[in-house]
């Protein structure tokens, strides 16, 4: 008589090999492990893993960083296990150049975020390496400078915007000047970088041109101001222009019938002179004795001079003379009753 036994006989599973480790680029991978025959396998992980019993499971992970997987094949006779580290680098960095400004200087200091980098864009940087870098313009105006960073999975760039202002040129109304008449024109100077207008004087005609034309209503002194301004800061000049009036307006006096041959003339109207047929005891004064030669009507001529032209004005004057003594002979005696 006899009996069969089977016997099943097996090993102890291969040593598990869960893969080389290895950095990625990206927040997700795929593993790489190996399975022995006659064995099942698992992955095992605090971390998101798609597929756990997969050698080639596909794993994501919330964040940039260090991960453990541990693979674990096994049979009836027993289990191995193996880890493979995953470093995950995540994506391009994300930069940050900063909030767009306005300043009143030509310099600016940038301070961007998001890794290393470098700064660009028209202007000279105190440190183009460093995110905290203070960049300078040579001109006011607006400008854009980009801040670029780089890692081992690629770059990004971000820009920022500033506008640069300076304040204006000390204002320059124009030279002090004197002129005939009671117009004229101004003669300010507008700056590139701000706006300009004459903000007090009399008989403007556009308070923003800067060669206006001013009236006034008597000769004399005026002032006038000229106001330069931008975002920044404001600046003023004031010229004084002195307006002269037009010619001198004289009267050399009312018509007159005199008794002698003398008279006293009366002008006004300015500094000037006489002339005419006589004797003056001052020609240049507009207060002055004429003598004549005789008897008859004359004509004299005041001429009232200035800086702006000359006039003039006449007078007529009757010289009269008182007729000499009368004579009527010696007295005498006569006989008869005639002569």
């Amino acid at each position: 008589m006899s009996d069969e036994v089977t016997v099943t006989f097996g090993q102890s599973p291969p040593a598990a090999q869960a893969g080389d480790d290895f950095a990625i680029c990206g927040l997700s991978a795929t593993l790489n492990s190996i399975l022995p025959a006659n064995t099942t396998g698992a992955w095992t992980s605090t971390n998101n893993i798609t597929n756990p019993t997969a050698t080639n499971a596909s794993i994501s992970v919330a964040s940039p960083g260090t991960y453990t997987y541990t693979w674990t094949v096994s049979n009836g006779c027993g289990s191995t296990s193996d880890q493979v580290i995953v470093t995950f680098l995540g994506g391009p960095p994300t930069v940050n150049a900063g909030a767009d400004a306005s300043v009143c200087t030509l310099s600016y200091n940038l301070a961007a975020s998001g890794g290393t980098g470098s700064w660009s864009g028209p202007g000279v940087f105190s440190n183009a390496s460093n995110s905290n870098s203070t960049v300078t313009v040579t001109a006011s105006g607006t400008y854009t400078f980009t801040w670029t960073s780089d890692s081992q999975c690629g770059s990004s760039s971000d820009q920022v915007t500033i506008t640069f202002g300076q304040a204006p040129a000390p204002a320059h109304a124009g030279e002090d000047f004197a002129v005939c008449g009671l117009g004229a024109q101004l003669n300010a100077i507008i700056p590139n970088n701000a706006t300009g207008s004459w903000t007090s004087g009399q008989g403007i005609a556009d308070v923003t041109a800067s060669n206006t034309l001013v009236t006034v209503p008597s000769p004399g002194t005026y002032s006038y101001t000229w106001t330069n301004s931008n975002s920044c800061a404001s600046t003023s000049d004031v010229v004084n222009v002195t307006f002269l009036g037009n010619a001198p307006i004289v009267n050399a006096g009312s018509d007159a019938t005199v008794c002698n041959l003398t008279y006293g003339l009366s002008a006004s109207g300015g500094t000037g002179s006489w002339s005419g047929s006589g004797t003056f005891s001052n020609a240049n004064s507009a207060n002055s004795s004429v003598t004549v030669a005789a008897s008859g009507t004359y004509t004299f001529t005041y001429t009232g001079n200035s800086q702006c032209g000359s006039s003039s004005d006449q007078v007529t004057i009757t010289f009269v003379q008182v007729p000499a003594a009368a004579n009527a002979g010696i007295d005498f005696a006569v006989c008869g009753l005639g002569t």
